[in-house]
């Protein structure tokens, strides 16, 4: 397992396989820093996830969604509590169907419950569970999260060519999005962790971050401390201006930009704080989201060479 985060001295583990996001999300717990969403590796619904933390369990609550989707869904979405020993507070889990009782204790890294497909969700959103720690009698309300703090992590820098269009193989093709891969643009690695870097005038680090769909992002883990001013990604100015956290540089984003893959407009691109099991030939991957669900499937196939481009 692990370390990604520690809220109010509780600390939160995931597996070494996964790969997580504190930004890419519209949620009010990621706005505010509180929360931390992990994905599994296996990224498939209905499958095993495992508990972040060692505790009791203390609280499970069945959430009664709202109208359907044009994806489908389970019918109801999952709120699970567990008390780590010796806090008062309470590690909050969202979006796994439980598979333990209150009263019941859970080793980190234990197998919790199963992963559902909640209408909370975007079409394009993996299977993962929320986590975020707080009062046990703000159980129900994401606003009252405590801050949360990132571990530090040293990365490399790897550069790459860049020329615009960026070509792209086509890995995976699906309804909620296509993954492609480029040997193009610049990487971090370090601590079995890989994702794209985002730069500044004087840092670096892994971009986390929904573009352009989502109105925030960060840099993770960046190379030096302090304040920046505007941040690129593959050359493109994404952001102008930031507020610095420990071990994170948060930032508005830039909603005048558009990308295309091929001659098709799409929605956004999706940036994660990857593991090494996600890459792919040294490299990880970038996630395309289509304007609509299942717009794209019929258009693109695994092996297809394109182009991605912006406006």
């Amino acid at each position: 397992m692990r370390l990604v985060g520690c809220s109010h001295g509780i600390d939160l583990f995931a597996p070494e396989d996964s790969y997580f996001s504190y930004f890419n999300s519209p949620y009010i717990g990621h706005r505010r820093f509180s929360a931390i969403d992990i994905y599994s590796a296996h990224n498939r619904w209905e499958e095993s996830f495992v508990s972040p933390v060692s505790g009791k369990v203390t609280k499970i609550r069945k959430l009664t969604m709202g109208r359907k989707r044009e994806f489908p869904t389970s019918d109801h979405d999952y709120a699970i509590g567990i008390q780590p020993d010796g806090h008062e507070d309470i590690v909050r889990i969202l979006h796994c169907k439980p598979n333990i009782d209150i009263g019941e204790y859970v080793e980190q890294g234990e197998h919790l419950g199963f992963a559902i497909r909640s209408r909370y969700f975007n079409f394009w959103t993996g299977p993962h569970i929320h986590v975020e720690v707080q009062k046990r009698l703000d159980f129900i309300r994401s606003s009252q999260s405590y801050p949360l703090e990132i571990p530090s992590v040293q990365l490399d820098r790897i550069r790459g060519e860049l020329r615009w269009p960026i070509t792209c193989e086509v890995v995976e093709v699906s309804k909620d999005n296509i993954k492609l891969v480029s040997y193009q643009g610049d990487i971090c690695t370090g601590s079995g962790l890989i994702g794209h870097c985002v730069e500044s005038e004087n840092a670096f680090g892994i971009i986390d971050i929904g573009f352009p769909h989502y109105k925030q992002g960060a840099m993770i883990f960046p190379s030096s401390e302090g304040i920046c001013n505007s941040f690129r990604l593959w050359s493109i100015l994404i952001s102008s201006g930031s507020h610095s956290m420990k071990f994170a540089n948060v930032f508005s984003t830039k909603q005048n930009i558009r990308f295309r893959l091929d001659e098709d407009l799409i929605r956004g691109l999706s940036f994660y704080v990857f593991s090494k099991h996600q890459e792919i030939n040294g490299r990880p991957p970038i996630i395309v989201i289509p304007e609509d669900y299942g717009a794209m499937v019929d258009s693109y196939k695994k092996g297809d060479i394109v182009s991605l481009s912006f406006s």
